[in-house]
């Protein structure tokens, strides 16, 4: 299927260029879309973790129509975690870009609304793999529970899933640049609902908007969100940039730690 998807691709760019041998290389078509760019996002949601790795949970991949990838670093994996997780960049080239698009028309997901598959037993602690296309039509979803541990009869865009999966695996493999972006969904808790046995003291409080301008939540997590960008979203980026997620800060004589993740052109904030 996905030799037939990436000769259909390549055959409409060519249609499109009007054929023939230019002496340039043809370059893929991709959706312009109203997302600030984004084409293809591929995420990991639910599953059993700790509240803080969901809160800061980014998508595995973020694709752009120049052919930009953004992936989370290695280092958000670790524990304790940064209080902000470092996201990287790659350049795809355009065969990958290609085959992503081949990928997509093998899925069909230009003709699917929202799709939630489920072939697999459950799995202890099994997150669901969520893959976003977008283009003029806006967006097109599909989910996979327990991606890999798929039970008899499984669908075969299990399999294709799990190959574009590895296709920017691949790609991203190797070193990348830095991301730095340019909003954060900052999320406040108290300290003393962690239950932490060590945490690290941050200091006094750094942010300009203060417990005191937030409704933290009166329940067993005791969580507030408040969305920055632009001066304040790097101010934010300074002053959390060495921090881990048992740093607490000090206002007011009451500690409270500060986590925040970062947001692409097409997510919402809090």
């Amino acid at each position: 299927m996905r030799t037939l998807g990436v000769t259909i691709v390549m055959a409409l760019i060519l249609a499109a260029c009007g054929g023939g041998d230019t002496g340039e290389e043809a370059k893929p078509t991709v959706p312009e879309g109203t997302t600030g760019g984004v084409i293809i996002e591929i995420s990991d949601e639910g599953g059993f973790v700790p509240i803080e790795f969901n809160l800061q949970r980014v998508p595995r991949f973020t694709v752009f129509s120049d052919g930009t990838v953004i992936t989370p670093s290695r280092e958000q994996f670790t524990f304790p975690g940064p209080a902000v997780p470092p996201l990287v960049q790659h350049q795809l080239d355009d065969a990958t870009v290609a085959d992503l698009l081949a990928f997509v028309d093998d899925l069909d997901l230009a003709a699917i609304d929202v799709l939630d598959l489920n072939n697999a037993p459950n799995v202890a602690d099994a997150s669901t793999t969520v893959v976003r296309y977008y283009d003029e039509a806006g967006e097109h979803r599909l989910s996979v529970y327990a991606l890999g541990f798929d039970g008899p009869g499984a669908d075969a865009r299990f399999a294709i899933l799990e190959s574009m999966i590895a296709t920017l695996t691949d790609a991203t493999t190797g070193p990348g640049d830095d991301y730095r972006p340019e909003r954060l969904a900052v999320f406040v808790q108290e300290a003393s609902f962690l239950g932490l046995e060590q945490s690290r003291d941050g200091g006094a409080w750094p942010l300009s908007t203060t417990p005191d301008d937030l409704p933290i939540a009166d329940d067993v997590h005791s969580l507030a969100c408040f969305t920055v960008e632009g001066d304040e979203a790097e101010a934010a980026l300074s002053a959390l940039g060495a921090a881990d997620s048992v740093t607490t800060w000090d206002f007011g004589g009451v500690g409270y730690r500060l986590l925040a993740r970062p947001l692409l052109s097409h997510q919402d904030g809090c």
